[in-house]
């Protein structure tokens, strides 16, 4: 499920990322985060910059690092194109995705006690 070319993710989209919380607003966070938000579904290395609000030069800095590490891996070619996806089987997304859901709940503990005090 590709998303159309004139549709973009907002950019307060980022803000609320757990792993983005912790680690602060990376590109390799952003990359991250989108194709985990989108698995299952595989994009060219130009629509995950741009879906992710990543400078082509800056994006093409961290990608090698992401692939090397087995986070990306290629799944299918279009053509000249290389389609990339999450590596779901590798252990580093796998620990990666605990982090961040550990994280997550925190945030909502959190955001529950912020209410009740509230109430």
């Amino acid at each position: 499920m590709n998303i159309p070319e004139h549709q973009t993710l907002p950019e307060e989209f980022w803000e609320w990322y757990s792993l983005g919380a912790l680690f602060g607003d990376t590109p390799s966070c952003r990359i991250i985060q989108f194709l985990s938000v989108h698995r299952g579904s595989d994009y060219t290395l130009k629509e995950i910059a741009r879906q992710t609000h990543v400078g082509y030069r800056t994006f093409y800095r961290f990608i090698p690092r992401l692939i090397e590490l087995e986070v990306l891996k290629i799944s299918r070619r279009v053509g000249a194109s290389k389609l990339y996806r999450l590596n779901e089987e590798s252990l580093i997304v796998k620990a990666i995705q605990k982090l961040s859901l550990e994280i997550s709940m925190k945030k909502v503990e959190k955001s529950k006690e912020e209410i009740e005090v509230q109430a």
